[in-house]
């Protein structure tokens, strides 16, 4: 009923009949006065008294707009005019047809205005915004379906878009945070957004109408934007991250399967010592400090060493030749010098420094790290296996002359003059009394009988034994007791405080040199190998040569250009077949890897250590592992990230396809979607394993099974988007709204 109805009704004055009346939902309000209109309710009455009384007639267009329907009859242009801003003051969208030249006014006023085609004045179409060109008023209806579907279009492409941003850009964000090699490289971010999610954003633009799309309320436009916190919630913080856990568990796996296990990886990058160079890239870090990399048994942390082919001390061919080369020798061992140092040249064009340089690096280097780890599996090897009671004397015989005198021992202290002299007499037994600097000795052949007795020794007295049989070791404890002397004493207290100086270019070097070269040495090849991280369970390294497809291995004397000059030497590294069989020391192994990698047949090596018979794997150490080795990883594990978007926006492109219907109800009819999801797979394939594509984008070629790791995180977008989707349309269905739609209806 309108207002005049009710005032008839009731038999009562127009003014008198209440605006709440829950009967009064249509107003009728004529724009002039004549004899058929009531006093006081026209568009031209209420004009002339909001002139004096402007609170009245926002009090009349307040009651007025607020009604279920609303007709204006006989309104002059002007009074259009004043329509229209009446309803756009409260926050109305107004649409206004029109044919004439009095209509002017109002469609250029509105937001919308709509002219005749065919009866509208030429006025009346420079005026609006839109024009019918059938006259017919439902074309208007499918012009505001249209531009439903091209907003709702848009903010689906923006919603499939911003999503991949979060994979993208954690990757830095962790390697800043955590200091882990980067998961994806910048190249790979720009394969992303320039190529594989090119043609599903623009697929989303063809995307038909969903069925309910002329049922919803007009949008609040202050608050349903185009771009909206809860879409960014929704792109960023649900699929997002999503997203991102598929990349990084995609990373995960791949280095795993080369041995670098998760807990490795933290802080692995803190030195920017990961990645590989080519040795010309002469940063001072990645050829030296960085070659190879160990990661133990039972700890966290991965430490870098140097290859013992980055030092020149032991390159001279003269006196001052670290090792002992006879052919009678069995295992390497110190060579007599003649004089004391070795002549250290420092070769810019190989790339070289001396070892007390490399010794000396400053807090910035991480060459402290190693150091202390050498120590550590010198003193296990040494020191651990003690004994409490006094030897038996029937059985067990010292060397004369030997340990008992103090102030020779105090020279170097007592315990390096200890065990210097257990490798020297191949001890089986020794004593060490503290409290007058004297130590006894117990050589092996004399003491096969020796044992411990009842008697505990005195309390400055210690005692420790030296197993004769150290497999799977190259030499017994005694015999490494010399290189931890070597290593224990270091370059001396005087060196120590002038970080080495001494042992500068040109001179004859410091006297310990060699010594600590060959302790280091002794260290990498022979022992560190046992303390690593050992599995049989990963098979990524077996012959990693293979694996890498014709990638070339940038280490040993052809790249490095040290005792071998590549243009004029033939000399040729042993083969490697095991470290009980691999003769570091010899002269034409020296610029070798501990893998010997300029060698061409590498069987099956890949960082396993063989058994005796070279037949079968004893125990797989995957480390160490060299830059290149490393770098290769990291390759396949950007790529194995890079083909997890794509995997996860395979299902991010589906759920984008509707705002609220499932798409079983959608259905996939959008035929260039469906051509972009194959584009894009097929482009991320050509990408992988295209061998000029590897080489322009440093993509590596995967295993199929390393697509695998992203699909229950697509699986996992899917079902969570449907879930909630499913529950929005079930709370509108029951007439309640939810939290879930306040806060994720984007």
């Amino acid at each position: 009923m309108s207002k005049q109805d009710i005032a008839d009704y009731k038999g009562i004055a127009l003014n008198d009949v209440d605006s709440d009346d829950p009967r009064y939902k249509c107003a009728l309000v004529p724009g002039q006065m004549s004899k058929h209109t009531r006093k006081g309710w026209t568009l031209q009455e209420q004009q002339n008294i909001g002139l004096k009384h402007p609170e009245k007639l926002i009090a009349f267009w307040n009651e007025v707009l607020t009604k279920e329907s609303v007709v204006f009859a006989r309104t002059s242009p002007e009074q259009k005019l004043r329509i229209v801003e009446a309803c756009q003051l409260r926050g109305g969208i107004v649409a206004v047809t029109g044919d004439g030249v009095n209509d002017s006014p109002a469609l250029k006023k509105a937001d919308i205005g709509v002219a005749m085609g065919i009866t509208g004045t030429d006025v009346a179409k420079e005026t609006a915004d839109m024009i019918l060109k059938d006259d017919n008023f439902a074309s208007i209806v499918n012009g505001v379906e249209e531009g439903r579907i091209i907003f709702d279009n848009l903010k689906k492409s923006i919603a499939y878009t911003l999503s991949s941003n979060i994979p993208e850009i954690s990757p830095f964000i962790m390697y800043q945070l955590l200091m882990i090699p980067l998961p994806l490289s910048t190249v790979m971010i720009l394969l992303v957004d320039l190529g594989t999610d090119l043609a599903p954003a623009i697929s989303l633009a063809h995307e038909d109408s969903e069925l309910d799309i002329m049922e919803r309320s007009p949008r609040d436009q202050g608050v349903d934007k185009l771009v909206t916190m809860r879409l960014i919630s929704f792109s960023y913080l649900q699929i997002g991250c999503i997203q991102a856990l598929a990349g990084f568990y995609a990373y995960f796996c791949v280095l795993w399967s080369y041995g670098l296990r998760p807990e490795f990886l933290l802080g692995l990058d803190q030195a920017s010592l990961y990645e590989w160079k080519a040795y010309d890239f002469d940063d001072g870090k990645s050829q030296i400090d960085g070659f190879w990399l160990y990661c133990f048994k039972d700890e966290h942390d991965c430490l870098y060493a140097a290859d013992p082919s980055n030092f020149n001390c032991h390159w001279d061919d003269g006196d001052n030749n670290p090792w002992d080369e006879a052919s009678d020798e069995a295992l390497p061992n110190p060579k007599d010098r003649s004089t004391p140092g070795c002549q250290n040249t420092k070769d810019e064009d190989k790339k070289t420094i001396t070892f007390s340089e490399w010794y000396y690096r400053d807090e910035n280097w991480n060459n402290k790290d190693i150091r202390k780890k050498i120590a550590d599996v010198y003193k296990a090897q040494v020191m651990e296996d003690t004994f409490s009671k006094q030897l038996d004397s029937t059985n067990c015989t010292p060397s004369p002359n030997v340990g008992g005198n103090a102030a020779e021992n105090k020279k170097v202290g007592v315990m390096r003059a200890m065990w210097k002299a257990v490798s020297t007499y191949d001890a089986a037994w020794a004593t060490v009394n503290t409290a007058d600097d004297t130590f006894k000795i117990y050589e092996a052949k004399d003491n096969t009988d020796c044992k411990e007795g009842s008697d505990n020794l005195a309390a400055d007295v210690k005692g420790y034994h030296f197993e004769q049989n150290n497999a799977p070791y190259r030499r017994n404890p005694a015999a490494y007791a010399q290189f931890y002397a070597s290593w224990d004493q270091g370059f001396g207290e005087a060196n120590d405080k002038n970080e080495g100086e001494d042992c500068g270019v040109g001179s004859k070097g410091c006297a310990e040199e060699p010594d600590m070269y060959r302790a280091y040495t002794v260290a990498l090849y022979e022992l560190l190998p046992y303390e690593t991280y050992r599995t049989s369970v990963y098979p990524e390294r077996d012959c990693w040569a293979a694996n890498a497809e014709g990638f070339s291995v940038d280490v040993g004397a052809t790249n490095y250009y040290t005792n071998n000059d590549p243009g004029t030497s033939e000399v040729t590294c042993d083969k490697f077949t095991g470290l009980v069989n691999w003769n570091y020391w010899e002269k034409q192994n020296r610029d070798c890897t501990l893998l010997a990698a300029c060698e061409d047949d590498f069987e099956d090596l890949g960082g396993h250590t063989l058994s005796s018979d070279n037949s079968d794997v004893e125990y797989g150490t995957l480390f160490p592992m060299t830059m290149t080795d490393r770098y290769f990883a990291l390759r396949r594990s950007n790529t194995a990230y890079f083909i997890s978007i794509i995997v996860v926006q395979w299902a991010d492109l589906m759920i984008c396809k509707t705002r609220v219907r499932s798409l079983f109800e959608q259905g996939m009819t959008n035929v260039f979607m469906n051509y972009s999801l194959f584009f894009e797979t097929a482009l991320g394939a050509l990408l992988v394993y295209f061998p000029v594509a590897n080489q322009v984008c440093a993509t590596a070629p995967l295993k199929f099974v390393w697509w695998a790791p992203a699909i229950p995180f697509s699986i996992l977008i899917y079902t969570y988007d449907e879930l909630r989707k499913g529950y929005i349309r079930l709370m509108r269905k029951r007439g309640s709204g939810s939290w879930v739609e306040r806060n994720t209806y984007w």
